[in-house]
């Protein structure tokens, strides 16, 4: 069984995979958040044979729950419930500036060549932003299980 992350956004959900013995997290694909998100989650969760989905939750710097905290338990509601895969949260801060970090390191030259191109187009960001939420999960899962 593999697990599924998910970096919620109002336009796109970017989306993370583990392998199938669960100990690497990588970016998998951006999904766009519209209403017809949930068969999509629905059927990567019957592709992959996904038995948990980890969901990153935008806790604010004094690690509550706030309105964009809100927002992904409702989309949660909407669209993973009934899903044959359970969720757990996971904190998110910073994962999207990391991740956009990640981008601007890895040199993406832009078309004079000069700088670089961090841009969220493509759902980059997304992707990877997903994958560090999985990773810090099983992360946490390593460190919780006995040695």
């Amino acid at each position: 069984m593999r697990i599924l992350g998910l970096d919620i956004g109002q336009k796109r959900i970017g989306v993370a995979i583990t392998d199938e013995q669960c100990t690497i997290a990588y970016p998998l694909k951006v999904l766009e958040n519209k209403p017809l998100v949930k068969e999509a989650l629905q059927g990567l969760v019957e592709k992959y044979c996904i038995d948990k989905i980890v969901v990153g939750m935008p806790y604010n710097l004094k690690g509550q729950e706030g309105r964009q905290a809100e927002s992904i338990r409702e989309f949660v509601d909407l669209n993973l419930n009934g899903i044959n895969a359970s969720v757990v949260y996971i904190d998110e801060r910073f994962s999207s500036r990391i991740s956009e970090s990640i981008l601007r390191e890895g040199g993406k030259k832009d078309k004079k060549g000069s700088g670089t191109q961090h841009k969220r187009a493509g759902g980059q960001v997304d992707k990877i932003s997903a994958s560090l939420i999985l990773s810090g999960y099983m992360e946490r899962q390593k460190q919780k299980s006995p040695q």
